[in-house]
């Protein structure tokens, strides 16, 4: 029985190894745009990071005992996170009754989605819900407490948001934004089933092998998924550096539907600074912009000022943002870090308004404040050096568990 049981493991284990192989292959294969070595690392960065989450998950998701799991953060750089943003996940059951409760904190948003199809489980996304929950009334005591059901009980006066029944499992992302990743605190979340047992049982093998099997399949996904929104941004007439609002090119990811988005992509030398201006959007709760490599990995935001939102923006007299990138900081106070990246992508995202016209022009490095307004403050080297450590410690201090 025992030496039956080994080959049973083994050959469960040599399947998933099998597969995972065959699948980050393809990625490899099929992904033409990856033109050097560095770019090829980008690629392998993404499936690892893919292959990290997806045994989490996978190994993890209990629809009958739900649990708040870490996607993207910090450390967990892919597919392209947003740097102000901590983000957790759990699934459950269409046709159960749940709970979530818990301390707000002091997070500026905090975004809940419901999908009935999820990248990676799914070969696209399918939006149930899409909820900032201080739109909805907090518990008697202040905090969250939110029902979970197919439909609303009787007299139930509180907090509800419905369920789809005819799904059997559905996916829950919840984003909590932070303009000051120090100051701002998270909310305390715990969400449990109350129409079913809460005792857990032993997981049998027949259901471990099941999910062991589903790893390379959630791998294979996630890279297809990038690969298409690549290509679909591929297909479009943009010129390298400049920005373009891409919000309808994303039918197939679980973005938020009150948020814009736009992207570009910029190949500077080394001598070479990027300039953007928009006009700084008014009544906009949230925005930020980030830089990403070629394949959706976001550039380290913990040790590298790679990302600027509406929290630390210095606005010009004009009202115009002025946004430098470059490799070497001349002390512009809105720089962005491009390291030692030839290519860059850059994201925004603009939290229930419009994306703002942007030009771009491309200067010497040494020429920047040629090209900003007159006054603008220089950056010193040693306040740089104090604004990344807290911004370093401000991300760790988050919680991302």
């Amino acid at each position: 029985m025992a030496a039956n049981t080994a080959h049973t493991a083994i050959a469960s284990w040599q399947n998933f190894c099998a597969a995972l192989s065959d699948a980050g292959t393809e990625i490899l294969e099929t992904e033409i745009r990856a033109r050097t070595p560095e770019q090829h690392i980008e690629v392998e960065t993404l499936l690892l990071r893919m292959l990290i989450f997806g045994s989490l998950a996978i190994s993890e998701l209990d629809a009958d005992h739900p649990d708040w799991l870490p996607i993207m953060n910090s450390t967990m750089r892919s597919p392209n996170p947003n740097p102000d943003t901590v983000y957790h996940f759990c699934s459950i059951r269409g046709e159960g009754r749940y709970r979530i409760r818990g301390d707000r904190g002091s997070s500026l948003l905090m975004h809940m989605q419901i999908f009935r199809r999820c990248p990676g489980f799914h070969d696209s996304a399918d939006t149930l819900s899409d909820t900032n929950l201080d739109d909805l009334p907090r518990g008697e005591d202040g905090g969250i407490d939110i029902l979970l059901s197919e439909s609303r009980p009787d007299e139930y006066e509180g907090a509800w948001l419905p369920l789809d029944e005819t799904v059997d499992i559905l996916y829950l992302v919840v984003r909590q934004v932070s303009y000051d990743w120090s100051a701002e605190t998270g909310a305390r979340l715990a969400i449990e089933r109350l129409d079913a047992p809460i005792r857990k049982g032993r997981t049998n093998a027949s259901d471990f092998y099941q999910r062991l099997q589903e790893i390379p399949l959630y791998v294979r996904r996630m890279g297809q998924m990038v690969g298409r929104m690549l290509a679909a941004q591929s297909a479009v007439k943009q010129h390298p550096n400049q920005m373009l609002d891409v919000s309808r090119k994303f039918s197939d990811v679980p973005i938020i539907a009150t948020q814009a988005y736009s992207q570009g992509e910029f190949v500077l030398k080394d001598s070479e600074a990027a300039i953007l201006e928009f006009t700084a959007p008014r009544d906009c709760p949230y925005w930020n912009l980030q830089l990403m490599d070629s394949f959706y990995n976001a550039l380290n935001y913990s040790y590298a000022q790679t990302g600027i939102s509406g929290g630390d923006a210095r606005v010009d007299h004009d009202g115009k943002v002025r946004v430098v990138i470059s490799r070497r900081d001349v002390g512009a106070p809105n720089w962005l870090d491009k390291m030692d990246y030839d290519e860059v992508s850059l994201r925004g995202r603009w939290f229930a308004c419009e994306t703002p016209d942007t030009t771009t022009t491309i200067v010497p490095v040494d020429d920047v404040f040629d090209h900003l307004p007159e006054g603008t403050p220089v950056i010193s080297d040693e306040a740089r050096s104090t604004a990344l450590r807290r911004r370093s410690q401000g991300a760790q201090l988050r919680r991302r568990w």
